[in-house]
């Protein structure tokens, strides 16, 4: 058995490019503007959400977090 690596061609040429070259991290680029094209809701921050309408999750954190300082007001 033969430890040598295989020849293998492509027809695309990107594909032929990285199997050619080693891939280096500093050349690498990430369209991040691909990625703001999605249709699904992401919170920004902007929005105004009042505490009881977020999600009890949240809310459940947030109380638990703040429970020392929630006391001290009541």
């Amino acid at each position: 058995m033969s430890s040598k690596t295989l020849e293998k061609k492509s027809e695309d040429p990107i594909e032929a490019e990285i199997i050619s070259e080693p891939v280096s991290l500093k050349k690498l680029i990430i369209p991040f503007s691909e990625f703001g094209k999605s249709k699904r809701y992401i919170y920004l921050g902007f929005e105004r959400i009042p505490f009881r309408e977020r999600h009890p999750i949240y809310q459940t954190i947030l109380k638990n977090e703040f429970a020392d300082v929630i006391n001290q007001f009541k």
